[in-house]
């Protein structure tokens, strides 16, 4: 017998082309579209924290750009769920089995209606296809 394992859900459009490149998407937004400057570095040109780096700087560095990130929000999320997806970020829910079953999932509508014009005007911005702006869903099954 097939039960249902996970439940997925989005509201956003697939994209290949992203205006990123090969970058991060959130460092792309927040530095290169938003214009954050760290007010210094933490992480080499790996992605591996800088030796010596104590936490107290670590923490001052996350405090200013949480700071920044909540006076320009990132506008969506990269998922991939077989298509990759830019998603709204209100709009992903993952539903697992146990949820399912008390028929429980959370959508914050209010945040959802909020960031959807933000996220038509960054894919407007970028001339990604905004026409295409739709619900993708996906149940992954568990045989039983």
């Amino acid at each position: 017998m097939n039960n249902i394992k996970t439940i997925f859900w989005c509201c956003g459009i697939q994209c290949d082309n992203f205006p990123w490149k090969n970058k991060n998407p959130e460092d792309w937004w927040l530095k290169d579209i938003c214009g954050w400057v760290p007010p210094f570095e933490i992480f080499d040109s790996d992605g591996n924290l800088i030796e010596g780096i104590s936490d107290q700087s670590i923490k001052k560095y996350y405090i200013e750009k949480i700071k920044f990130e909540n006076e320009h929000p990132i506008p969506f999320k990269v998922v991939n769920h077989g298509k990759t997806v830019l998603a709204i970020p209100s709009s992903i829910v993952i539903a697992y089995d146990s949820f399912l079953k008390n028929d429980y999932y959370f959508f914050d509508h209010e945040q959802f209606k909020l960031e959807f014009p933000r996220f038509s005007r960054f894919i407007k911005r970028f001339n990604l296809d905004k026409d295409s702006i739709r619900w993708f869903a996906k149940i992954v099954w568990e045989d039983q």
